[in-house]
């Protein structure tokens, strides 16, 4: 592992099949009034010319630039461990490779982080604020306050904060809290989760992020063969199975949201063949089996909302 603290920011991008869309990226990045960072630039088993889009950066770029490429695509969280693991950044914070950012991005982070007082910062992992979409509009709520601290768990359950959200995170935190060392697909939430239960984090009403939506060329970071398929099914259920093990105290605050994640738990054990006895078995406290059974004749009404299978691609776009 390399010393940290060489830069202020280590901006980590994973990316797979995505040429045509990551040069926002990289422009964003070539934009930022705030220059002490470096950018982590994970190739995770892309077929198309990504290379080549990538190879003038590399020879012309005026930041450092970590490139690594693989041959093969893995889960999100093997690429977040490898990033975390060579960063040499104060903060990590990731972009995503279809994404684009405000040229203030990296100097409104650091003053925000600056805002906490210097007593108060152990406690706290990051910074988060909104995301816009390209059409200018904010994506999804506002936070309470136009600063406000709290963690995860708290702004999902108790304030109910839907939309997403983006944020950095101190290096030291995030390896704290390793991404899980498993084959199957996990999505970040299982981390931010577990941060959540021991550090505070600083929301701020602004939108650095901008997040496309519906637009053509996005491709899915999986292919969606059965097999794949399957990986993330694996892997959000061990996501959800977090969820009822370690979070039930925030159920009084969002019942129907832990009813909801029983009928989704239910759909993914079976996607991978798990029976219900064996469900019952791994999901823990009697208040979640009680969920799990009710959520039962839930299913089939939730399912036209969220079917199976459309649940497996929206967290296969997120891979």
């Amino acid at each position: 592992m390399e010393s940290q603290n060489k830069y202020k920011f280590s901006v980590f991008t994973c990316t797979y099949n995505r040429a045509n869309l990551l040069p926002r990226v990289y422009e964003s990045l070539r934009a930022q009034s705030f220059r002490d960072f470096e950018w982590i630039l994970i190739d995770n088993g892309s077929t198309d010319n990504t290379q080549d889009v990538i190879a003038p950066w590399l020879a012309a770029a005026e930041f450092p630039i970590r490139h690594i490429k693989h041959d093969t695509n893995r889960g999100l969280q093997a690429r977040y461990n490898e990033g975390i693991d060579i960063a040499q950044g104060e903060f990590w914070l990731s972009l995503d490779s279809d994404d684009a950012c405000n040229p203030d991005t990296l100097e409104t982070f650091y003053a925000l982080w600056n805002e906490i007082p210097d007593a108060d910062k152990p406690n706290f992992c990051g910074v988060t604020v909104n995301c816009q979409t390209q059409h200018g509009e904010l994506d999804g709520d506002l936070y309470p306050e136009d600063r406000f601290d709290s963690n995860t768990l708290e702004t999902l359950y108790k304030y109910k904060v839907k939309g997403e959200k983006w944020g950095m995170k101190k290096l030291r935190v995030m390896r704290e809290f390793p991404f899980p060392d498993v084959d199957d697909h996990v999505t970040p939430i299982i981390v931010w989760r577990k941060m959540a239960r021991k550090y505070q984090t600083r929301y701020a009403n602004v939108s650095l992020r901008t997040y496309f939506v519906n637009e053509n060329g996005r491709e899915d970071q999986l292919s969606k063969s059965d097999s794949q398929a399957k990986l993330v099914a694996a892997g959000e259920r061990m996501n959800t199975e977090d969820v009822f093990k370690n979070d039930s105290r925030w159920f009084v605050f969002a019942p129907i949201q832990f009813l909801k994640k029983a009928v989704v738990y239910k759909q993914l054990s079976e996607k991978i063949g798990i029976s219900f006895s064996q469900q019952l078995a791994d999901i823990g406290s009697p208040l979640e089996r009680v969920l799990l059974v009710v959520a039962y004749p839930f299913d089939i009404v939730y399912s036209n909302f969220l079917g199976k299978s459309d649940f497996v691609r929206q967290y296969a776009k997120k891979m």
